[in-house]
């Protein structure tokens, strides 16, 4: 398993900022996400909070994104 973790506090950045980092990270893991599976990994994205994991999971639905408030 692979784990791609974000740290940042998503939900604090302006709408613009918001939608042009959650763009970002959809670009990483999909990328990620193959490169991963080409080596025969599974590929899962770690959040620190709940409403990033929603904002992520209506964009990714068919990630393992899994919430970790401890980091």
């Amino acid at each position: 398993m692979l784990w791609e973790v974000k740290t940042n506090d998503i939900e604090t950045y302006s709408p613009f900022v918001r939608q042009a980092e959650l763009q970002k990270q959809v670009d990483e893991a999909k990328r990620e996400r193959a490169l991963a599976e080409a080596c025969g990994f599974q590929f899962s994205i770690g959040v620190r909070t709940e409403a990033h994991k929603k904002l992520l999971e209506a964009l990714l639905p068919d990630f393992n994104i899994v919430l970790m408030t401890w980091c």
